[in-house]
Formats: C-alpha cells, sequence, structure tokens
C-alpha cells in the first residue's frame, strides 16, 4: 500500500499512472493507432456501448445518428468484440477544490454483421429477405441475415413473414446504413 502525504501527491501519481497507461499495454504496444483490441461489453444505454479495455480502461462508442443498428440485440453484455481506439482525450475536470484526471477513449468495434454480409453479397446483387414489419407511412423493415436489417420505402402492401427479392444498392460504412431495391 502507498502512503500520500497530500492530496495533490495522489493526483500526480494517479496522473503519471495514467500517462503510463495511455501509452503502452501490456505487450509494450501503444494504445491508440492500428490495433484492435479484444474488449468486453460492459453496457449498453440509448446511443453508447461501454468496453473494458486492458488495464481497466473503459472504452466509449457512440452509435452514429442514422445508424440502422439496435445497440441493444448486436452488443451483448459480457461478449467481447474486437475494437479499436480512435481517440484518447485526457483532461483535468475541476471539481470543488480539486481537480482529478479524466479520460475518454473513443473506440469503434470492428466487423459488424452489415459489413460482414455487404462482404459476402457485392452491391447490385440480388438477396432474399422477410418482411418484418410494415409500418403505416409505407416503409418495410426487411430481414436479411441475423442482426442485418434495412427499411425500405414501398407502395406495395407486403405481409410479415413475407419472402421478397430485393438488391443491394448501396452501403454506408460509417453509419453501417444498408440500402435496398424491391425487385
Amino acid at each position: 500500500m502507498v502512503a500520500f502525504y497530500s492530496f495533490s501527491d495522489y493526483i500526480q501519481t494517479i496522473t503519471k499512472n495514467y500517462c503510463k497507461i495511455m501509452n503502452k499495454n501490456e505487450d509494450g504496444l501503444a494504445i491508440g493507432g492500428n490495433f484492435t483490441y479484444d474488449a468486453q461489453v460492459k453496457s449498453v444505454k440509448d446511443n453508447c456501448v461501454t468496453f473494458a479495455l486492458p488495464h481497466d480502461l473503459t472504452g466509449v462508442y457512440f452509435l452514429p445518428q442514422n445508424s440502422q443498428i439496435n445497440p441493444h440485440t448486436l452488443f451483448k453484455i459480457g461478449c467481447f468484440w474486437p475494437i479499436k481506439v480512435n481517440k484518447i482525450i485526457k483532461r483535468f475536470r475541476q471539481k470543488e477544490n480539486y481537480s482529478y484526471p479524466e479520460t475518454w477513449i473513443y473506440v469503434t468495434p470492428q466487423n459488424f454483421p452489415t459489413d460482414d454480409y455487404v462482404k459476402h453479397h457485392p452491391l447490385g446483387s440480388k438477396v432474399t429477405g422477410i418482411v418484418k414489419h410494415q409500418y403505416h407511412s409505407g416503409d418495410c423493415l426487411i430481414h436479411l441475415a441475423p442482426d442485418v436489417e434495412c427499411t425500405v420505402n414501398s407502395h406495395q402492401h407486403f405481409h410479415k413473414g413475407q419472402e421478397i427479392s430485393c438488391k443491394l444498392q448501396s452501403y454506408n460504412s460509417q453509419t453501417k446504413k444498408l440500402s435496398i431495391n424491391i425487385i
């Protein structure tokens, strides 16, 4: 156990330890850059997923605004995901008479199901999907594969569970949004 003589000694020690952790992991590699880590999902709330990183650090992933990903079905608590560190922000937070270090690690999960689906079914290819739901606006939720769904605007009437043929039009890898046309 380490004894501290003042609160400022404690803060300096924590800051030094954070700097060591942020610069090297247990293998001597820098956290960040082009490295991929297997991280465990700690929690899922609204559009934010937190991951447990090496050295008891926490990585945060915020889903994009127009994302078609439902984080509660895709990211199960306790499961491991390969993640890549995007950005590390270190700053001191003021609270009453002292400041403490705060570190935010922004990460991006790798190998989304939509990424794998687009690799196996290139754009322009014909695929079959199952209608999961048709909304009053005419939009249909189409299930293409496990954890791969997309919404298409159609003026045709479909029944839940009906199998339809469609063509992959485009894919945005940032928002993980897949666009299809019904044929």
